[in-house]
């Protein structure tokens, strides 16, 4: 690969869910794409093999291990410390360096900003405003919905111009469960308070 000369109209580097979407929209357009990633090539049933015979289940990075070539962060059962944070609150994020990326680990959550997170300085004073809005940002939201399959709630307080690709997601019957109880409860202490 060293002697070899590559060459396109975009470079992208890393292959996760952001660059894979970008990739594909370049390519189809006519553009040749080159896309960079640290780590190697991924293989689906070794990932499964690894969970299913992992003894920290809950460890949700137990199948992606970090590789020298490739690290990235590890916080249990030890931190590997390769992501160092500064500042009174480091958030542990975890990620994984290897084609797909973390689309192969994902909590399964397509959050959109909120309209006010692009307007921080104007609203509260603190960090900068962004040089667009939520408006402007928007369809590119749907259009990587529509790419991923999301669905969800309509009560998140980001602005929707067209409803989620795959509607609400469905309740559990255990979550349901304790919805009800819960709001039984508030109905009857509600009720008492008002005696």
């Amino acid at each position: 690969m060293a002697d070899s000369k590559l060459s396109a109209d975009y470079v992208i580097v890393g292959s996760g869910i952001v660059g894979a979407m970008l990739g594909a929209k370049l390519a189809r357009s006519g553009a040749s794409v080159l896309m960079l990633e640290a780590g190697g090539a991924s293989d689906r049933g070794v990932f499964v093999a690894r969970f299913r015979n992992a003894s920290r289940r809950g460890d949700w990075m137990t199948p992606y291990p970090s590789i020298p070539t490739a690290p990235h962060p590890i916080y249990r059962p030890d931190d590997n410390g390769y992501l160092v944070q500064a500042g009174p609150y480091p958030y542990p994020a975890e990620y994984v360096r290897q084609v797909g990326g973390t689309s192969w680990h994902w909590a399964a959550h397509a959050w959109r900003n909120l309209p006010n997170d692009f307007r921080i300085r104007s609203l509260y004073g603190v960090g900068v405003d962004w040089p667009f809005d939520y408006d402007d940002l928007e369809p590119y939201y749907q259009e990587a919905e529509e790419i991923m399959g999301v669905g969800g709630s309509t009560e998140t307080g980001s602005p929707r111009s067209k409803p989620f690709p795959m509607g609400t997601v469905a309740e559990p019957y255990a979550m349901a469960r304790v919805r009800e109880r819960l709001a039984g409860t508030y109905s009857i202490s509600n009720s008492i308070a008002h005696q």
